[in-house]
Parts: structure tokens; C-alpha cells; sequence
């Protein structure tokens, strides 16, 4: 509730859209936790953490084709990102 009601007040706070859809994602809230993680990344499309956390999410939904766009958009942001390869797994 306290995430809804800050970003009432600043709906464009990527940090706290961000911590919202991680907050879904760990409650199991795949749905509603990739449609946050799709916001942050209207707001900044080079998020490593959103297009990682989107992918996976993508993954788990059977999605594989725009799963692996989220993957190879991840490595080409941070390429260091050894997670975003286990898309590829």
C-alpha cells in the first residue's frame, strides 16, 4: 500500500516503481510485477534491473521470444551482468 501511495504523489519515480514490481515479483505477483517492471522501463528503457526482472518473468510466462529480447537488451546495458545470460540457459 505505501508503494501505491507514493507513487500517487510521484507516479514517474522509476526507484520507487522499481521496488514495487521487486516487492510483486517476490510476493509471486508475476502479472502485476511485470506490468510495474514495464513502467520503469518507459521511464528509463536501459534499466538492467527491469529488463532483467522482465525477462525472467517473461520466461516463467511462456514467453520465451520476448523473454530473450529482455535478456540481450540486459547484457547490451551491463554487459557484466552474468544473470541476464541464464535467460539463455
Amino acid at each position: 500500500v505505501k508503494f501505491e501511495e507514493a507513487l500517487q504523489i510521484n507516479p514517474n519515480d522509476s526507484l520507487t516503481l522499481k521496488k514495487y514490481a521487486l516487492a510483486l515479483h517476490k510476493l509471486n505477483n508475476l502479472k502485476d510485477s511485470l506490468e510495474q517492471f514495464e513502467r520503469v522501463l518507459v521511464i528509463n528503457p536501459n534499466d538492467s534491473v527491469a529488463l532483467f526482472y522482465s525477462g525472467d518473468i517473461l520466461l516463467v510466462l511462456g514467453k520465451k521470444n520476448e523473454a530473450k529480447v529482455k535478456f540481450e537488451k540486459a547484457l547490451q546495458v551491463n554487459p557484466a551482468d552474468a544473470s541476464a545470460l541464464g535467460g539463455y540457459a
